[in-house]
């Protein structure tokens, strides 16, 4: 099985809603045996920083063939991450709700999020996220798109 490391990195100036920006950097081997980096990133005006770290998860997934099931790991500093990535069978057996009944957070990515679930291994963690420097190109991205 291809192993794939997804580093997800963020920033948001607001403790709430507000602006965020996002840089998810996929590595992997090519099957010729060379490295292959992937740099994607992307913002949005009105978000938290939870959902701006699922976010840049589902477009960093996107980028993944389809045809061939991986070892996915997801480096993102985010417990919330990581924990609920391990929820998501059983929110999805539980139609995204919580056991008050109301839906959980963000359930429109997570159930993007669950689809490679099936047919690939995902796990998350908050371990190396030392690799790639970026805070300054994200607190630029972020000056950018707020002016």
């Amino acid at each position: 099985m291809k192993k794939i490391d997804i580093y997800i990195y963020t920033l948001t100036h607001s403790r709430g809603r507000g602006p965020a920006v996002y840089k998810a950097v996929l590595e992997f081997i090519r099957s010729n045996g060379t490295p292959y980096t992937l740099e994607i990133d992307g913002f949005d005006l009105e978000t938290t920083r939870n959902r701006i770290t699922i976010q840049a998860a589902v477009m960093a997934m996107r980028r993944i063939k389809l045809n061939e099931t991986y070892e996915i790991r997801i480096h993102a500093g985010s417990d919330y991450f990581a924990r609920m990535l391990k929820g998501t069978e059983i929110y999805a057996q539980h139609e995204w709700k919580t056991a008050a009944g109301k839906e959980i957070a963000n359930a429109d990515l997570w159930k993007q999020i669950y689809i490679f679930t099936q047919t690939n291994k995902v796990t998350a963690d908050a371990e190396r996220m030392e690799r790639y420097e970026c805070k300054k190109e994200l607190e630029e991205k972020l000056c950018s798109c707020t002016n």
